[in-house]
This record gives C-alpha cells, structure tokens and sequence, in this order.
C-alpha cells in the first residue's frame, strides 16, 4: 500500500467515525435529568442515572455535608464538612498551633525554659538580663 493510498483510508474512517459524532462544545448542556438518562463509562458501557443512584446508595454512600455553621454534627464516615468548614477548621487550628510552636518568620517569645542543646550563633547580640555582649562578640560559657 502506497503513501497516497494509506492517507485516503485513513481520511475516509475518520470522516466517517466524524459523521456521528459531536465534539464536547457541540453537546447540549442540561440541568434536566430523568432515571431513564444514560451516562458513559469505559469500556463502551453505559448506565441509567436511577441504576447509578441505586447503585452509589446500596454503597451507603449517603453523604450529610456539614457546613460551616453548624457545630451539633459529629464528623463520621457518612458525612462531610463543606470547603467552606474546612478553611475554617484549618484556620482555628493554626490559631492554637501558634499559641504552641516558636514563629521562626516574625518575633516570638516563650515563658518556658528553652534548651539549644546543640550549641547557638548568635547574629547580632544576645541579651541576658542587664549584660549584653559587645561589637566583638563574646563567649557565654
């Protein structure tokens, strides 16, 4: 089979797979659906939107969403917070987090005792109590 011959049947089975076809902005969009709908799955199956629904729920996979407001639902595995919720639970954690852990991005204190048992470099100075070092540095041992 010669060069010219291959390209005019690969031409022609795409034009026919072409013939009844529609490309995704060529679909009509609905928010209108019955249980008699079908959607695609691989492989060239098909199911009914009521067989999916049948399906999804013999699963238990009923989901309650929590929302952002709502402080009377206990998290478990059949229900879920909303995004919403989410960044506002992640939020609150890291408020407590901060009442926590050492900033190392903005200045930070502690009243506890903080042990450097791995030795310290000191940049600029160090205060201690009333003594702080010189433009030399100095040696606290």
């Amino acid at each position: 089979m010669t060069e010219l011959e291959l390209q005019e049947l690969t031409d022609k089975i795409i034009a026919k797979l072409k013939a009844n076809s529609l490309t995704i902005d060529q679909l009509t969009q609905t928010n209108v659906l019955t249980g008699m709908d079908f959607l695609e799955l691989n492989s060239g199956r098909k199911v009914s939107l009521d067989d999916l629904r049948k399906f999804i729920r013999g699963y238990g996979i009923y989901l309650e969403i929590i929302s952002k407001l709502d402080n009377e639902t206990i998290p478990t595995d059949n229900n879920v917070f909303s995004s919403l919720r989410v960044l506002f639970e992640i939020s609150k954690a890291l408020e407590e987090l901060k009442k926590i852990y050492l900033r190392k991005d903005q200045d930070d204190e502690t009243k506890y005792l903080l042990k450097l048992l791995g030795g310290a470099k000191i940049g600029k100075s160090l205060t201690v109590g009333d003594f702080i070092t010189g433009v030399q540095g100095g040696y606290i041992g």
